[in-house]
This record gives C-alpha cells, sequence and structure tokens, in this order.
C-alpha cells in the first residue's frame, strides 16, 4: 500500500513466474492446510469468489514505545491471519482471523545487535487484536490492537489501548519480493508504521504511573515506531 500500483502489478508477475518454476513437496498440502487453520468465515453477504485469505508470518519485529525510550523486540513468529474480499453491494472489506504470538520481551542496548539484553524490568508486551480492520492491498490498511504490559506486580489488566479506543496501526509496505517458504510461493516484505499515538496504560495494579513514566505514554503519534518482515502466503476461498 501507498506504492504506485505498477510496481504490485510486477511483484505479481515475478511471483507468478516464480510459481511455474518449482514443485511443492508433497507434504506442504498439510503444512497449508496448518497454516491456514486460522482463515476466517465469510460473511454473509460476501461474493465468495472475490475472497482470498492471507497468512502474514513475522520473524523479525520491532516495536518502539515514545522516541526509543523502551524497545520491544522478538525473532519469534508471530503469525496474523486476515481476509478480504468484496461484499454483494461492492465495498470491500477485511476480516480478521487471529493472531497468534508468544509476549515480547522489552529489551535494552540496540535491538538486533549483539548488545540487545532483556529490559532490567523483565516486561513483556502481549498484543491482542480487537477486530478493527480495513482492507489494503499487500497487509491491511489499519489494524486495531491493544498491548497489556506483563511484569511482576503489574496485575493481569495492565493494558495500552481498549477494544473501544485501540491502538491504530497504519503498516505501510517498504519493499516486497516474491519468496519461497517450504515450498510454496508467497511475498517477503518489510512493513514499518512510525505515525501511531498511544494513551496511558491502566489497571496496572497500583503502578500505573511507573509504567507511564518507564514508557513515556501517552505519546503523540510521531513518537513511535513499529517495524516487522513479514513473509505472506494467500489462498482463494
Amino acid at each position: 500500500m501507498k506504492r504506485p500500483l505498477r510496481r504490485l502489478t510486477v511483484l505479481a508477475s515475478a511471483t507468478a513466474a516464480l510459481a511455474a518454476l518449482i514443485s511443492p513437496p508433497a507434504a506442504s498440502a498439510a503444512q497449508a492446510a496448518d497454516e491456514f487453520a486460522d482463515c476466517p468465515s465469510l460473511p454473509a453477504d460476501a461474493r465468495p469468489l472475490t475472497w482470498k485469505c492471507y497468512v502474514l508470518t513475522a520473524e523479525d519485529t520491532l516495536i518502539g514505545v515514545s522516541l526509543g525510550r523502551m524497545h520491544a523486540h522478538t525473532k519469534e513468529p508471530i503469525r496474523l491471519t486476515v481476509a478480504q474480499g468484496s461484499l454483494t453491494n461492492g465495498k470491500t472489506v477485511a476480516k480478521l482471523g487471529a493472531l497468534r504470538a508468544n509476549p515480547i520481551p522489552f529489551v535494552t542496548g540496540v535491538p538486533g545487535t549483539p548488545f540487545e539484553v532483556p529490559h532490567p524490568t523483565g516486561w513483556k508486551l502481549e498484543i491482542t487484536p480487537t477486530g478493527m480492520i480495513e482492507p489494503g492491498i499487500l497487509v491491511p490498511h489499519k489494524l486495531g490492537v491493544t498491548a497489556r504490559i506483563i511484569g511482576d506486580g503489574l496485575g493481569d489488566s495492565c493494558r495500552v489501548g481498549s477494544s473501544s479506543r485501540p491502538i491504530v496501526i497504519d503498516p505501510v509496505v517498504n519493499w516486497a519480493l516474491p519468496w519461497v517458504s517450504n515450498g510454496k510461493v508467497g511475498t517477503r516484505m518489510k512493513v514499518a508504521d512510525i505515525v501511531y499515538s498511544l494513551p496511558i496504560a491502566t489497571g496496572c495494579n497500583g503502578k500505573d504511573f511507573t509504567v507511564n513514566q518507564l514508557l513515556g505514554l501517552p505519546a503523540n503519534s510521531v513518537s513511535n515506531q513499529f517495524q516487522v518482515t513479514w513473509t505472506m502466503i494467500s489462498k482463494r476461498y
């Protein structure tokens, strides 16, 4: 998204050419079935032939809070499953399948380098989608999430954002290339967003002030960063 349509057309052509050159192993069908297990059911008024399910698996995810005051970073898989297509009224919509991920640890040092170590607080970040989603070209145009801060003494409800007022991520594709993973043709892409705001954390077992001071919350829309390397595969319904 936010890239010329011509570039996306070239990408699609290259992906199709790559697909013609490979022969997926026999096990790939079962693997694909597992990967697409979270594809959502279609809306009652969907035009089925227009719908595709997309599985985006992240291998490197970095979330920076308040101008780098704290970073959460992981290279463990994070899998986002979404679908999109058109309705009988002609409107294109998206639907969330699932987001599967372990809590992301906060780190100190330089994320992604040998200088990265767990943050002294030991806190972790658990991302939960709210169901708010808008369709895009390669990735969702907007995705609403909440973030739970996990740490000693913070309780179970220390959270930034809510289902009614979610954190809204607007992913931007920096680059995208045809890719083959486990015998399946897909797209590998670098995605980022540096313009999302964050409200204060609440429900932190009486430690709201400490959490907000350390994270620098609330933070305006140019104080944070999100970047991820995604591998995307898709299938039609």
